[in-house]
């Protein structure tokens, strides 16, 4: 009887182990792109959600040739609602969040 209780709750430990996998445990981590620009430990403090969306942002910036283009890219649908389409604007007002210039990913 001990030994089928031991069994099942280690199987229980695995099986929330599996399930609750923290962000080293996935496969693709944007955090390498992120301190490479913010520097090393930038993207410990950003949920994972936040870091695949600045790592995001950062691989369209450094492969747009101005911030137009990466906006044209970033807002492909929401851009077509707006009055006024200074995608420009959005970009650099993203990028400053974080402190980057665009120029900064272009150079």
């Amino acid at each position: 009887m001990h030994t089928q209780i031991t069994s099942a709750v280690n199987e229980e430990i695995s099986r929330l182990k599996r399930k609750w996998q923290t962000d080293t445990d996935i496969e693709y981590s944007p955090k390498p792109e992120i301190e490479r620009v913010l520097g090393a430990g930038s993207g410990e403090e950003m949920d994972y959600y936040d870091q695949l969306k600045l790592a995001a942002l950062i691989e369209i910036c450094k492969n747009s040739n101005s911030m137009a283009e990466a906006g044209r890219r970033l807002f492909n649908v929401s851009r077509k609602a707006k009055k006024s389409n200074n995608d420009s604007h959005r970009v650099k007002q993203l990028l400053g969040k974080y402190g980057i210039k665009f120029e900064d990913l272009t150079a």
